[in-house]
């Protein structure tokens, strides 16, 4: 009797595990910025042509202008959606981040440490910082102004770090 138990036990362990290892873990996508959730149907549609039935959250917030709010906020209103999805998905996730939508995926991930994310993919999101001046031209001069301008020298020589130094500094 015992050992009936436990051999039923035993399959039904394996017919789990065989179920969760065929099983798509479910995608949470966020957009870049100044765009919106309709940016990423194309990786949406994809992902579902070549992994059906996979579950895929597109995070509709902070889409167009409001892309440039406050990161911090929209790190912590979007936290809350991710906290969710992951609490309903304890097996893992996947978590794909496009653009701007890939630094506030990372921000997410180091600000949320109790998360389910299996993998994190950054797509042409600038996780080492951006250098200089953004090119700016779709923003209003009001958005333009507070960027952090420093010249360039035209020598490389006239840029040991005392002279970067004055530059910022001036």
């Amino acid at each position: 009797m015992y050992i009936k138990k436990m051999y039923r036990e035993l399959l039904l362990l394996i017919f789990y595990l065989i179920s969760q290892a065929f099983c798509y873990k479910p995608v949470i996508l966020l957009h870049g910025i100044m765009t919106g959730a309709e940016s990423m149907e194309l990786i949406k549609a994809r992902i579902q042509e070549k992994h059906p039935g996979t579950i895929i959250y597109n995070i509709e917030r902070f889409g167009g202008w409001s892309s440039l709010d406050n990161l911090n906020y929209q790190v912590q209103q979007i936290s809350q959606d991710f906290n969710n999805f992951t609490l309903q998905h304890p097996g893992g996730i996947h978590l794909l981040g496009y653009s701007q939508g890939a630094l506030l995926a990372r921000t997410i991930l180091q600000a949320n440490l109790n998360h389910s994310v299996h993998t994190f993919i950054s797509l042409s999101g600038p996780q080492a910082g951006q250098y200089g001046r953004p090119r700016a031209k779709a923003l209003n001069q009001d958005y333009r102004q507070g960027f952090l301008h420093i010249p360039r020298k035209k020598n490389p020589e006239d840029c040991s770090p005392g002279s970067v130094e004055a530059m910022v500094t001036a």
